[in-house]
This record gives C-alpha cells, structure tokens and sequence, in this order.
C-alpha cells in the first residue's frame, strides 16, 4: 500500500504505511514522525520542530532543494539521501550509502553500517561540517564550505575533499579509529588528525 501525504499540520504528525511520498509542499509544525516502507518526494517538506524517519530495511530519499528541517533529523533506514536549504542536524542509523546536503552547518552522528555503504556530506554557503560519534562502513568524503571537526569518535576511512581555505579543520578526538586519509585537495587549510 501507498500513501501520498499532502497536508498542512500545527501538530505531531504521523504515518504509518506501505510506502510514503510528499507530493505537495509541506509544512509540519512542531514535529514530523514518519514510518513507512521506503520514503521518497516530488516536493518541498518544512518541519519547524524533530523529524524521526523509520523506513526500516528500505531507502529514504529526501532531496528536494528547499527542504528546510529546523531541528533535528532522525534517519533509519537503507540508502539515504537529505538535503536540507539551510543548516542540517542529523542522527543517523542507516544500512546503505548516505548523502547529505546542507546549505549551511551540517552536524551528523550515528552511523552507516554496510562494507560497502559510504557516507557523503556536503555543505555550501559558509556551512561548517561537525562529526559527533560516527561509524562508517566505508569512506567518509567530506566537502565543505567552512571548517571540519569532530565532537565525538570517528570509525571509518576519511576522503576529505574541498576544505574551506584557511580553515582549522580538525579530526583529533580521543581514540580515532581512521584507517586512511586521500584525496586532501591543495591548498584547503589546515588538517590535524590525532588519535
């Protein structure tokens, strides 16, 4: 079974269902609780509060442009894509390859479980880009308009690509476990990495 969801709400919302598509823009406030069997979009979805998104063993891929998510977004699910118009926090727990798009400060944490799932971030604008607790599957590659950080422990390898020029950009956290480093483009600040 499935579910367009095409409503307007001033409160919790939540769905269960076979599968779930935004098909009219949306604007959810306070919060968005989303469970269904894959989640995908044919237009814009604002949530003013959390977003929680359950769509199990299936993907999730929520990229138009003007998403905007003003709080936190909590992914489950296989292959996931997020794309968010402004600032991006988001708590991952996802079985495929993940990409992120914010267009301003991104801060992820979680994991993206898989020997082949990869986890792909990206910020424009003057965004940051700031790593709580992460395990990755595979690679992390990193572009970013601004800084680099971390807040908590990294397991993954590390691509970091289009580091912000003249930026601190730092992966020093306790007990890092990163297998390698590649693909640090000229140029692009400074890196530490520490263990």
């Amino acid at each position: 079974m499935a579910c367009a969801i095409h409503c307007s709400a001033n409160a919790t919302a939540h769905a269960t269902t076979g599968a779930a598509t935004v098909s009219n823009a949306i604007t959810i406030t306070p919060n968005l609780q989303l469970t269904s069997a894959g989640i995908t979009q044919t237009a814009a979805l604002s949530v003013a509060g959390a977003t929680g998104i359950n769509a199990g063993a299936n993907a999730i891929t929520l990229t138009d442009s003007a998403n905007d998510f003003t709080g936190t977004v909590t992914a489950t699910g296989a292959a996931t894509q997020i794309t968010d118009t402004n600032a991006l926090t988001a708590v991952l727990t996802t079985t495929g390859s993940t990409v992120l798009t914010a267009g301003g400060n991104l801060v992820v944490s979680g994991g993206v479980s898989g020997a082949t799932s990869d986890l792909t971030t990206t910020t424009t604008g003057t965004g940051t880009a700031t790593f709580g607790a992460t395990t990755v599957g595979r690679n992390l590659s990193v572009t970013s308009a601004g800084a680099v950080s971390q807040t908590g422990l990294m397991q993954t390898h590390v691509k970091l690509t289009g580091l912000s020029a003249g930026a601190m950009n730092s992966f020093s956290y306790g007990l890092n476990q990163v297998s390698r480093i590649a693909a640090i483009a000229p140029g692009f600040g400074v890196l530490l990495i520490g263990r």
